[in-house]
């Protein structure tokens, strides 16, 4: 039963997932990447996106949506911690074509992410809400507005560091470009700690396609002594 329903098969691939990854991150890095791909995956064989009627599209799309986002928020906490070892080092913030490229490239991810996020996001979204009113008549609706305006939030801020920050370090200004990437990267990761505790609160609220709705029926009782609701 417990196969049947989905959570043995969550449990095997994260499982599975999780070994790739600890054997291959030194070894093998398509082994790596095969792993981690198995291990965002094994959440998506078991929640919400099991019930209604578009389970193949829900799978895919929470497929989707945790890989971009372990992308995403993977990338920029070890591109904090990148920037960390380099102010720690001694190494010259003001050269742009070290330091820059570096932020030049995790924003080209980022923003792939950001797409691959909020696409995946909407085709969730469209599987769980019956209507457009669930957003603002349910628990679930409310949550996943108040996780949509914090990823949007993190999405400003990204943009400001790549059509801004990232082009000031090639002008120049690459030690003050990069003081305040610094501090919108530590602001970009307490944001998203809240999506994360936002997100931890959703997978475990019912949403509108797997609510139970009241079924009431009177069924007549024979020769006439009344009925059964």
């Amino acid at each position: 039963k417990v196969a049947a329903e989905g959570l043995g098969l969550s449990l095997l691939l994260l499982t599975v997932g999780l070994v790739l990854v600890v054997v291959g991150v030194d070894r093998s890095a398509p082994a790596a990447v095969v792993g981690g791909a198995l291990a965002a995956g094994s959440f998506a064989a078991w929640g919400h996106n099991r019930a209604g009627d578009h389970v193949l599209v829900a799978t895919l799309a929470d497929v989707a949506h945790l890989a971009a986002a372990a992308l995403w928020v993977g990338g920029l906490v070890l591109l904090g911690l990148t920037l960390q070892h380099r102010r720690r080092s001694g190494a010259d913030p003001v050269d742009p074509v070290d330091t820059g490229q570096v932020v030049a490239r995790f924003s080209v991810l980022a923003t792939g992410g950001i797409v691959a996020v909020g696409g995946a996001g909407v085709a969730l979204a469209w599987t769980q809400l019956e209507s457009l009113s669930d957003l603002t008549d349910g628990r679930y609706g409310l949550f996943l507005l108040a996780k949509v305006a914090l990823v949007a939030a993190v999405a400003a801020l990204a943009a400001y560091n790549h059509f801004r920050l990232v082009p000031a370090m090639g002008r120049g200004r690459a030690r003050a470009a990069l003081d305040r990437l610094w501090t919108t990267l530590r602001v970009e990761v307490v944001v998203l700690a809240g999506v994360a505790a936002l997100t931890s609160v959703l997978v475990v609220t019912t949403p509108p396609t797997g609510q139970m709705q009241l079924v009431e029926r009177i069924v007549e009782v024979s020769d006439g002594h009344g009925s059964i609701q």
